[in-house]
């Protein structure tokens, strides 16, 4: 009999979010997250990538950018965090 696994919260989140919800996630502007996706923009093969510092990886579709978090930024905490660290500053 196969065993139950406590259902984990990240299978739950969209594989991307849009940028509006990335965001408010992160604690930005909008307009500011849009700047970053294109400073950072880089073309990988039929893709064009934007990584973002700590996992958090920019897609381009089309006109627009998707951002994907790391399964487990997502599974610890879905609020927004501006990049605090958890455990106090350094």
């Amino acid at each position: 009999m196969p065993t139950e696994h406590p259902k984990d919260a990240a299978t739950d989140a969209p594989a991307f979010d849009d940028i509006e919800t990335a965001a408010a996630k992160l604690g930005v502007d909008p307009d500011a997250l849009r700047a970053r996706c294109r400073r950072a923009a880089q073309r990988r093969g039929d893709a064009i990538v934007a990584h973002l510092g700590g996992g958090i990886v920019g897609f381009k579709f089309g006109s627009s950018w998707r951002i994907r978090f790391p399964r487990v930024w997502s599974a610890v905490d879905d609020s927004p965090l501006a990049f605090e660290r958890k455990d106090g500053p350094r």
